[in-house]
C-alpha cells in the first residue's frame, strides 16, 4: 500500500500525521517491538508498513552552586520518527528489529546519554535524540534525532533539526521538521531540546519540554518526538523524564548546595503492520 505522495510530506505538518491514521485503519494486523526481536514474516504476507522511534536523549545534570558559578542544563533531544509504507518482504522469512534505549540521565557536571536508535533491518533507522549538553554557563542545545530509509552514516542527509551528528548553532529549542525521505515513507526528525532555560523543540505529534526555572541555572525542557519532552528541573529539581514514545528528558536544576540529576530520555518503538 502506498499512501501520500511527495508533496504530502512537505507541505503541513498534519499531511504526514493524516497518513499515520490512515495506515492504522487500512492495516489489519500489527506488531508492537517495545525491546529488541524478530519480526517473523507471516505466511502468505509480501508487504509491511512500518512506524519506527527513536528513542530520547538524556537531560544533562547540574552540580551545586555554593556561591560559585551559575550553569545551565540542556534537555535531552527528540528521537527522529520514520513512517515507510509498502516494504517488499517477498522471499525474507524475518527481519531483526531494534528498539532504541533510552538516553540516561546526566549526573552532576555531566551530560545527558544519546538515545538509541531504531531500525527494522536494513530498511529504516530512526535515529536517537542528543543527550543534553552542560553549560558553564553558555547557549546548550541537543540536537533531535533524524529518520533515514535505511541505515547510513551520511550526516549530509540530515535536516536543520535533527540527524546523526550535531551541527555548531541550530536554533535552540528548534521544532521537529517534517520531509519526504523515500518513494514511500515520510521523516520527521525530532525536537531540538532547550538550552540555556528555553522550551524544547516541538514535533508534529507533541509538545516540547517546558524550560525549569529556578534561583540559579535554569534548565532546559526535552525535545519531543512521538512522545512530548520531559520539563527542566525546577527551584533546584531534577528534570522529567521524556515521555513515550522518543521525548527528550528535561536538563536539571542548579541547586544551592546539592548536585541534581537530568531526566531519562524516553525508550523508542517500532511497529509493524500488514
Amino acid at each position: 500500500t502506498r499512501i501520500g505522495t511527495n508533496a504530502d510530506a512537505t507541505t503541513t505538518p498534519a499531511a504526514a500525521s493524516s497518513v499515520f491514521a490512515a495506515l492504522k485503519g487500512l492495516d489489519n494486523q500489527s506488531q508492537v517491538f517495545n525491546n529488541n526481536g524478530t519480526f517473523t514474516v507471516p505466511a502468505g504476507v509480501r508487504v509491511v508498513d512500518v512506524l519506527a522511534v527513536g528513542a530520547g536523549g538524556g537531560g544533562s545534570g547540574n552540580n551545586a552552586y555554593n556561591g560559585d558559578t551559575t550553569r545551565y542544563s540542556g534537555g535531552g533531544g527528540g528521537g527522529g520518527i520514520v513512517m515507510a509504507t509498502g516494504i517488499n518482504l517477498t522471499g525474507i522469512s524475518s527481519v531483526t528489529v531494534t528498539v532504541g534505549t533510552a538516553g540516561a540521565a546526566g549526573t552532576a557536571n555531566n551530560n545527558g546519554g544519546n538515545g538509541g536508535n531504531s531500525t527494522f533491518g536494513n530498511f529504516l533507522t530512526a535515529y536517537g535524540g542528543y543527550g543534553g549538553v552542560w553549560s558553564n554557563p553558555s547557549s546548550t542545545y541537543s540536537r533531535g534525532g533524524s529518520a533515514l530509509i535505511g541505515i547510513s552514516t551520511d550526516t549530509s542527509s540530515s535536516t536543520a533539526n535533527g540527524g546523526p551528528s550535531p551541527v555548531s548553532s541550530p536554533a535552540i529549542g528548534a521544532s521537529g521538521t517534517t520531509y519526504f525521505c523515500g518513494s514511500s515513507a515520510f521523516c520527521v526528525s525530532g525536537g531540538a531540546s532547550g538550552g540555556l532555560g528555553n522550551t524544547g523543540g516541538a514535533s508534529i505529534y507533541a509538545n516540547g519540554g517546558a524550560v525549569g526555572t529556578g534561583s540559579y541555572g535554569s534548565a532546559g525542557g526535552g525535545g519531543a518526538s512521538l512522545g512530548s519532552g520531559g520539563q527542566g528541573g525546577i527551584s533546584g529539581g531534577t528534570g522529567s523524564a521524556g515521555n513515550l514514545y522518543g521525548g527528550g528528558g528535561g536538563g536539571a536544576s542548579q541547586d544551592y548546595s546539592n548536585n541534581t540529576i537530568g531526566g531519562v530520555g524516553a525508550k523508542g518503538v517500532v511497529i509493524v503492520m500488514w
